[in-house]
């Protein structure tokens, strides 16, 4: 009985392996392409948000990855991607437009897309978004749709950049000691004080820091004045600190 089992496992052999090889060649030559933060195995994600508030250059890069199933191969292989039409940002306006050419190079299994993102006046009052799909072609396609994280869902196949300058009144801006917020009179600060913006959404400034700020400030305005070069706000009233400013 023993002889016979072993008999039927060895002219079993030959088509255990053509099976296995058959799979393998068909995952290969089927290989699916994704935006590779959909599928982490944390923070999954397909969208991110840039701000350029704090910022002081005029452009930001956002990298995205693109992750590709299946082995590496020994041959570049290109692939599509597509700006969705739904996107209220415009290609050479508010970001480089893509590359025409798109590759996973030989022996890879991903690319980095360099999404330069353009800093534009409108972006003051408005947010936009820059939607990426990824498409089929002759070297992918695209059954790797989606994944489950929880009770969503999360599209592996499209990518979201959600862009804008707009700043709101931070946290820790003490109204008592800074008066009325307005982004002018925040970076006016930054420039005299020489500070970083962050510190007003950080609960790090102590009562005595916002009381030195708002008298070197205070000072600053009056000299100012008394020069004959009144500080003004963007809607030409005049920048003032708080009400504390008047016991200094």
């Amino acid at each position: 009985m023993k002889k016979i089992i072993n008999t039927i496992a060895v002219l079993m052999l030959p088509l255990v392996f053509a099976s296995c090889e058959k799979e393998l060649m068909t995952y290969d030559s089927e290989s699916s392409i994704y935006f590779s933060d959909a599928v982490k195995d944390l923070g999954n994600t397909n969208s991110s948000d840039i701000t350029f508030t704090f910022a002081k250059g005029q452009d930001s890069i956002k990298s995205i990855i693109v992750g590709v199933t299946g082995t590496a191969v020994n041959w570049d292989r290109e692939y599509k991607v597509s700006v969705n039409p739904g996107s209220t940002a415009k290609a050479g306006v508010h970001f480089d437009a893509l590359p025409e050419k798109l590759v996973i190079k030989k022996n890879a299994l991903r690319d980095t897309i360099k999404l330069r993102i353009k800093r534009t006046p409108d972006m003051l009052t408005n947010n936009f978004s820059i939607v990426l799909d990824l498409n089929p072609n002759e070297n992918f396609n695209t059954n790797l749709m989606e994944k489950t994280q929880g009770p969503n869902k999360i599209s592996c196949l499209q990518y979201s950049v959600t862009v804008s300058d707009q700043i709101k009144k931070p946290q820790y801006w003490i109204e008592f000691f800074l008066g009325n917020f307005t982004r002018k009179k925040m970076f006016k600060m930054v420039e005299v004080l020489n500070v970083s913006p962050e510190i007003f959404t950080k609960p790090t400034m102590s009562p005595t820091e916002m009381s030195l700020y708002t008298r070197v400030m205070n000072r600053y305005f009056l000299e100012q004045k008394a020069a004959g070069n009144t500080i003004l706000e963007d809607d030409n009233t005049e920048m003032t600190m708080g009400p504390y400013a008047q016991y200094l």
